[in-house]
């Protein structure tokens, strides 16, 4: 189907490229989901695709014009900081004796997606409104939401496991049996074989359980050369090295504890 809809837009530029009607089709699509697709074409299709990447700095200026936007739809775009200070009274945040922009604190606990940076500021502002009576929200409203923001990822990524993985919550259990943030994939090996027995999952790989784990982010790699770990949603070239210590995202293990 999605090959079609890529042959489909093409022939719609085509009929209209000599018209005076302005009808340009685009496509928007996630980039490992074009990655799963096989045709013949596909690599022509690339020369006419933009790559959107969201790096912190573009998160900032997209929360400065949601923010100035909700403020009043016919203003002026406020800088990120002066967007920030209209909802958090701080913004720094300091946490194991460090010391983080707070906007970072919250990137690094996410997906590094628009839609994760918006629902995350959303749960902190309830937290200060419906609990704290504030009309802004401060560093340990941030720190609070993390329990409630990881449940709404695990979520996520539950929907758009589940029709590869009917038992994805099942496969979340056997992290939590783990107990663990870093773990080696013998550990998830035997965890994985008792909750099988038990028919709680289905009788599969475990090694390509991890491998499709890994593809949502839900797992990434501690690399021996490197002291942060490697995530697909950071890399979409990066594979997993499935023999180095896996590690579970920050921002989702407190749902699985």
């Amino acid at each position: 189907m999605l090959t079609s809809l890529f042959k489909a837009v093409h022939s719609i530029k085509s009929s209209f490229l000599h018209s005076d009607k302005n009808i340009f089709p685009i496509i928007f699509l996630r980039d490992d989901i074009y990655e799963n697709i096989m045709d013949s074409d596909k690599s022509k299709w690339m020369d006419f695709g933009i790559y959107i990447s969201w790096g912190l700095q573009k998160l900032k200026e997209l929360i400065a014009y949601r923010i100035s936007k909700a403020i009043n739809p016919e203003g002026d775009i406020l800088s990120y900081i002066e967007a920030w200070k209209t909802i958090s009274s701080s913004l720094k945040l300091n946490k194991n004796n460090r010391t983080y922009e707070q906007i970072h604190y919250i990137w690094l606990l996410t997906l590094n997606r628009p839609r994760d940076i918006i629902q995350y500021l959303k749960i902190c502002s309830e937290y200060a409104w419906r609990f704290e009576n504030k009309v802004k929200f401060d560093s340990e409203n941030i720190k609070k939401s993390e329990r409630k923001y990881s449940y709404f990822l695990k979520g996520e990524i539950r929907d758009e496991l589940y029709s590869t993985y009917p038992d994805i919550n099942n496969i979340f259990d056997v992290i939590s049996d783990i107990k663990k943030q870093y773990f080696k994939k013998n550990e998830f090996i035997k965890f994985y074989h008792e909750n099988m027995i038990l028919g709680k999952v289905k009788d599969r790989n475990p090694e390509i359980v991890l491998s499709k784990l890994f593809e949502f982010s839900v797992i990434g790699n501690m690399s021996k050369s490197k002291s942060i770990p490697i995530f697909k949603y950071r890399n979409s070239n990066a594979r997993l090295f499935i023999n180095e210590l896996l590690c579970v995202h920050r921002g989702l293990f407190k749902s699985l504890l």
